[in-house]
């Protein structure tokens, strides 16, 4: 199963920014990290020794290395874990991928011992887990930001506006590319009331003794019913929950502290929203908003406690949860 995590150049490994809820890009110390695994770093939370020493002491240094973390769990949330019913079904995916190769060599024996191990591990995998429609057999991470404020948002937009007016198409693509501030997951699994079906019916017309061809046309239509699932989560939505839980955890004494980190949390979603995050979820983000209003007056009573802060962390679990349900991916 792959997890590929692909920074891009802007972000590469060091983000801009001195703090967890920076606001302000900030020219970077020249570190080397052209060595360092990015494949893991949705584990850096848990896994600081993939990073060398010189590395990790830059991150604390700039408050970075919380951040990693934060981004670490939330990718944690949305990755499956495989079960052994996943394991199976993979394994008898790479079987009829192996079929294929053999039936376009016209390879029909060697093909239908394939595709008979296949069928067996679809078996085993139904056995084990009957009532599951779709099975995940693969998934692709990658977590691309762009450390940006909200007034460069706007000055984004607003270039990109008249660079599209005078006919600059690409330049346009590339300038709204960084209002892209995102992990995105997709999940591409199989499902187990048609994929094993069609497996099973390549593997008896080619006992049959039909032509190569009518097997593969059989295995064609499986692929296609194969499903691919993505799910996106804002960084800017993240962050504002940091923030958020941050404040929580201040004492009555701490308001002004407090009022900073919500209009961190309130900065963050404008953002997010901005970036065009949040325009299918308008009534959470003005929910949010609104709550946000709330705890800063009491903050600045200093009549705050950790308990107030219970409707919007609710708020914030609800829409990540609608978030992390995905949508399927157009073929």
């Amino acid at each position: 199963m792959r997890k590929n995590i692909l920074l891009s150049a802007a972000a590469a490994l060091l983000i801009g920014g001195t703090s967890l809820y920076a606001t302000s890009n900030k020219e970077l110390k020249a570190i080397e990290h052209a060595d360092v695994p990015i494949h893991h770093f949705w584990a850096f939370g848990e896994a600081p020794d993939h990073l060398t020493k010189q590395q990790l002491e830059y991150l604390k240094s700039v408050g970075l290395l919380k951040k990693h973390a934060m981004l670490s769990k939330e990718m944690k949330k949305l990755v499956h874990k495989p079960n052994e019913a996943s394991k199976e079904v993979t394994a008898g995916l790479v079987e009829t991928l192996k079929a294929i190769a053999n039936l376009e060599k016209k390879e029909t024996k060697a093909a239908e011992k394939h595709l008979k191990i296949a069928s067996e591990f679809f078996e085993k995998a139904i056995k084990k887990e009957p009532a599951l429609k779709l099975i995940p057999v693969d998934e692709d991470i990658s977590l691309v930001e762009h450390t940006i404020t909200l007034d460069d948002a706007k000055k984004i937009k607003k270039t990109a506006l008249k660079l599209l007016q005078e006919n600059h198409p690409q330049e346009t693509i590339d300038l709204l590319s960084l209002l892209k501030n995102q992990i995105t997951v997709s999940t591409t699994a199989i499902p187990m009331d048609l994929y094993p079906a069609a497996t099973k019916k390549a593997y008896e017309e080619l006992k049959k003794g039909k032509k190569p061809e009518v097997a593969l046309q059989t295995l064609a239509a499986a692929l296609d019913t194969i499903v691919t699932v993505e799910v996106v989560v804002p960084i800017p939505v993240l962050v504002a929950q940091s923030a958020i839980l941050d404040a929580s955890k201040l004492p009555k004494n701490k308001g002004k502290e407090a009022q900073k980190l919500l209009d961190i949390a309130q900065n963050q979603l404008d953002l997010a929203q901005y970036e065009g995050y949040l325009s299918k979820y308008d009534k959470e983000y003005k929910a949010l908003s609104e709550e946000i209003k709330v705890l800063k007056k009491k903050a600045g009573e200093g009549n705050i406690i950790e308990k107030d802060y219970d409707k919007i962390k609710s708020y914030f679990d609800g829409l990540l949860t609608k978030m992390h349900k995905g949508k399927k991916k157009e073929k």
